[in-house]
């Protein structure tokens, strides 16, 4: 993972949500174990700075430069919903009741 700018397990440690260099908008889930990419998040505007997987790991969130925060279906990349917050997110958690 040299040049990413942040990586975050998935509860079960099977994936690796990452950005590939500061300054990029694409994230990507990795295979934990292979290395390899399975899936490439595309529709950030600006920088992703930084990410959470859902405490079941159904659901990815992430967070950029220019105030929003996306939340993504972690199996299968789909953009579930845009949140804009309307300041730069560095920091995401989720509560351990919202699971879906």
């Amino acid at each position: 993972f040299e040049g990413h700018c942040y990586a975050v397990f998935s509860p079960d440690g099977r994936t690796i949500a990452t950005a590939i260099a500061p300054g990029t908008t694409d994230m990507f889930l990795v295979d934990a174990e292979t290395g390899r990419v399975r899936l490439r998040m595309v529709g950030h505007q600006a920088t992703v700075l930084c990410a959470s997987f859902s405490v079941n790991g159904s659901k990815l969130a992430s967070g950029y430069a220019d105030g929003g925060c996306k939340v993504w279906d972690s199996s299968t990349g789909a953009l579930l919903r845009t949140i804009w917050l309307g300041s730069l997110i560095t920091s995401i958690a989720w509560g351990r009741d919202w699971v879906q």
